[in-house]
């Protein structure tokens, strides 16, 4: 019978240690994200294979991603002790979790079928410039923030 109480278990990339530079694991840390997520469609790819040799359907690839993600979470979240949302911010984290766990990856995964992994990240690349430049149109440059700014400058380019 187990009747000791579960402690988290602390990692390098969990718990650094007080010596450590913290803008060396910040970057560290991006690269490993930019890493994961640029691997994002090749795999997605593999997983539903072409429209000529399908592999696993859509919404699976979709709910097993959002299984482990959230599985992967939770984790994160008892690990660092984190509270509840209050419950005004349950309708925003919900409409948020409907586009980014299941709109997105059901949207490539059904694209991924018909369309190369290269095409489909050309797209996903181009998604942040063409976000700002849509925020940013007729907005006058003297009233926007230096974060804006910034935005309004990458979707000229």
């Amino acid at each position: 019978m187990l009747t000791a109480r579960l402690q988290p278990i602390a990692g390098p990339l969990v718990s650094p240690r007080a010596d450590a530079d913290p803008e060396a694991r910040g970057l560290l840390l991006g690269f490993v994200g930019v890493v994961i997520f640029a691997l994002t469609l090749p795999m997605t790819r593999l997983a539903v294979g072409d429209a000529s040799a399908p592999q696993l359907p859509p919404a699976f690839v979709t709910a097993g991603r959002a299984a482990l993600a959230g599985l992967l979470s939770l984790l994160w979240l008892w690990h660092a002790g984190a509270r509840r949302p209050a419950r005004h911010h349950w309708l925003p984290l919900g409409l948020c979790a409907l586009g980014t766990v299941v709109g997105f990856p059901l949207g490539i995964a059904l694209a991924l079928r018909d369309v190369e992994a290269m095409h489909a990240a050309v797209i996903t690349g181009v998604l942040p410039q063409s976000s700002g430049a849509i925020q940013m149109n007729g907005q006058e440059i003297s009233r926007m923030g230096p974060a804006q700014r910034v935005r309004c400058d990458m979707s000229r380019s």
